[in-house]
């Protein structure tokens, strides 16, 4: 379902539909750590760029942060997973580390400041419900803008300065299926 690897290329983070996270170690191909199956499948995961997190999330309708150090759970941040489409949900960390993007269902975006785990916005369409809409999230290299694509949708830029939407994108196939930064 999902594999990302570390900022420093020595391990790598899978998902799959057994319902767990692994780590495991790039070079000897061994693994490192799994969590306890979830209730349902797992869809994403990140690590932080500074190596001290990584986040796991899909249809439990939950993000898990744990501790890199002692893989221990330290936060449960309430999440609304595409359960239609199959996508899931979505993770990012912005470049400096500063921020976690959560992708949801129904072209919606949350962006959480990762020091406190709080959340700081919550970018929503102005109109309509679109359930099996799963949404892509991205930050700019520099960390000042998260950028949202979901399907049926346009691709917006919003400042994380104060949440305001910079620039909207109308692609002409109306179905974004992925982002990269």
């Amino acid at each position: 379902n999902c594999i990302a690897f570390s900022s420093n290329g020595k391990y790598i983070i899978t998902t799959s539909g057994d319902r767990t996270a692994k780590i495991w170690d790039v070079l000897s191909g061994n693994e490192i750590f799994s969590t306890k199956p979830a209730d349902k499948i797992l869809t994403s995961a990140a690590f932080s760029p500074d190596m001290k997190y990584f986040v796991t999330a899909g249809y439990p309708n939950e993000a898990i942060v744990w501790d890199m150090a002692t893989k221990k759970v330290i936060s449960t941040i309430p999440v609304n997973a595409d359960q239609g489409l199959g996508y899931g949900i979505n993770l990012s960390f912005s470049r400096d580390g500063a921020w976690l993007a959560v992708g949801e269902d129904n072209r919606t975006a949350t962006v959480y400041y990762t020091a406190s785990w709080k959340k700081a916005f919550t970018f929503t369409p102005e109109q309509g419900w679109c359930g099996g809409c799963a949404t892509w999230v991205s930050f700019s290299q520099d960390s000042r803008f998260l950028i949202m694509a979901s399907s049926k949708g346009p691709v917006k830029r919003y400042s994380l300065k104060d949440g305001k939407l910079i620039n909207e994108y109308s692609p002409e196939e109306n179905e974004v299926v992925s982002l990269s930064a």
